[in-house]
């Protein structure tokens, strides 16, 4: 993906800082043979999600929550075993709630969809297994779907060597309900929460009110990684509808990041959507303090493409 663009035509450079407003999660990583990470530990991000005791879980707690609400944990290893509550419900605040099913997901990608209601209630189960994943960072999320669930802990084998393809820590999962975590943008976004169901059950995106140029900045320092979802219905001019800058030392260059594609839905689930994955190609140079994600003009169509999803990596 390389197209010279002028960048600074949209974005006043002087008002860019290297200071990160976003709050760094530091996995917990010190995994011997098997390492338990509690629903207490750090790395996790609860959304709506509320602490749930329960004298068999480990540690005696975990956290529960309906649909709307999620978990997100972020780890480097080769696999992760999910556990969770299992039977017909949970009292919670003095309301009983049905127990239905868990999405899991990595980097994005739905694995599974686990039934947790049962009619008889059982702690200590292994809900899912994720193994033979690629070298480097990985985002988990968990999302309740038709009904409660209960999040356990995980549970991780010993934690894999250095080599890393994407290196650093995961700092920022921005999922675009709204845009508090977009340092700044151009006018013309809104956030689109209709026809979920096309969107691999993504809730929620970012699209233009009109078909313009338009940009968010993500700032972020010693930025070392990105990983941007997008859906389009021209698969074929996605270079040209989505492009992304960067900023080293509070200056953008003129040309866009060289990103690597990766399909992440087929189109199949209706309204003629499909998703990829966009990731830079080569490490980021030493420096990069932020990143713009561009949509250029001459779409035809103000709403395509979307923005459904923002991983960023820092060194720091």
């Amino acid at each position: 993906m390389r197209t010279s663009y002028a960048l600074s035509t949209i974005i006043l450079l002087a008002t860019i800082t290297t200071q990160s407003p976003l709050a760094a999660q530091e996995p917990d990583r010190q995994a011997t043979q098997t390492h338990i990470i509690d629903a207490t530990a750090t790395g996790w991000t609860w959304s709506g999600m509320e602490p749930y005791a329960d004298p068999t879980l480990f540690k005696g707690t975990g956290r529960a929550g309906g649909p709307g609400t999620y978990a997100v944990y972020t780890f480097s290893g080769g696999s992760i075993q999910v556990y969770g509550l299992t039977g017909p419900g949970i009292d919670v605040d003095g309301v009983r709630h049905r127990l239905g099913k868990m999405r899991i997901s990595i980097d994005g990608h739905v694995k599974g969809v686990v039934n947790v209601g049962k009619t008889e209630e059982s702690s200590d189960r292994m809900l899912l297994e994720l193994t033979g994943l690629p070298a480097g960072n990985h985002v988990l999320q968990l999302e309740p779907v038709d009904g409660w669930v209960v999040v356990d802990c995980l549970k991780q084998s010993a934690v894999e060597s250095s080599d890393r393809t994407a290196p650093g820590k995961i700092v920022l999962v921005d999922r675009l309900v709204d845009f508090s975590h977009v340092a700044a943008h151009s006018p013309n976004w809104s956030i689109d929460s209709i026809n979920g169901q096309y969107f691999n059950g993504i809730s929620t995106r970012a699209s233009r009110t009109r078909d313009s140029k338009e940009f968010l900045e993500y700032r972020c320092k010693a930025l070392s990684g990105f990983q941007i979802r997008v859906y389009t219905k021209s698969p074929s001019r996605l270079a040209a509808r989505v492009q992304i800058y960067a900023s080293i030392n509070g200056a953008y260059g003129q040309d866009p990041i060289d990103c690597s594609v990766r399909q992440s839905l087929d189109g199949g689930n209706g309204g003629g959507w499909t998703g990829f994955d966009l990731i830079p190609q080569t490490q980021m140079p030493d420096g990069v303090d932020a990143i713009a994600i561009v949509f250029p003009a001459g779409s035809g169509a103000a709403y395509d493409p979307e923005l459904a999803a923002v991983s960023l990596s820092a060194l720091n």
